[in-house]
C-alpha cells in the first residue's frame, strides 16, 4: 500500500538538516575562498568523476536535456536512482518491500560508481584537457596558477 509517510519527512528533516546545512555551507565557504567546489579538483587541478553533475542538473532545470547529457550523461541514472529511493523511503509502507527495495538501491549504487569510474576515464581518454567539464585547471596542490 501506498501513502505519504509525513512522519518520516518531519523525522528525517529533524536529524539531517543542521548536517545538510553544514554541507552546503562547506561547499559554500570552499567556493567563496578557493574559487572551487571540488576537493578534488582543488587539490590535484584535474576533473573528478562527478565534474560536470552540478552544471548538468542546472541544465536539467532549465529544460536543456541534450547539454546536461552531454556535460554528465550519470544525471539520468543518478535521477532514476534518487526517485526510486524517495518513493520508497516516503511512500511504501511494507517494510519488507522497503528493505528489498533498498537492497537494490546499494547494489545499482555500486554499479552506478564504477560505471561512474569508467565514463570518467573515457572522457579524460577522449576530451580532456580542452572541452567542459574535463578542462585542466591547473590547480596543482591548491594553488592557482593562471
Amino acid at each position: 500500500m501506498l501513502k505519504l509517510n509525513k512522519k518520516v519527512i518531519i523525522d528525517d528533516l529533524k536529524h539531517n538538516l543542521i548536517i545538510f546545512l553544514a554541507i552546503v555551507l562547506f561547499f559554500y565557504l570552499l567556493d567563496f575562498f578557493v574559487g572551487s567546489t571540488c576537493p578534488f579538483r582543488f587539490v590535484t587541478g584535474l576533473p573528478c568523476p562527478g565534474c560536470g553533475l552540478t552544471r548538468s542538473f542546472l541544465l536539467v532545470a532549465r529544460g536543456r536535456l541534450a547539454e546536461a547529457t552531454r556535460m554528465h550523461a550519470f544525471w539520468i541514472p543518478i535521477t532514476i536512482w534518487v526517485i526510486v529511493g524517495l518513493f520508497n523511503r516516503y511512500m511504501v509502507a511494507d517494510k519488507t518491500v522497503r528493505t528489498k527495495v533498498n537492497k537494490v538501491l546499494q547494489i545499482v549504487a555500486i554499479v552506478m560508481a564504477v560505471l561512474m569510474l569508467v565514463y570518467f576515464a573515457y572522457r579524460m581518454i577522449t576530451i580532456f584537457p580542452n572541452e567542459e567539464p574535463m578542462l585542466d585547471d591547473h590547480l596543482w596542490f591548491g594553488h592557482f596558477h593562471r
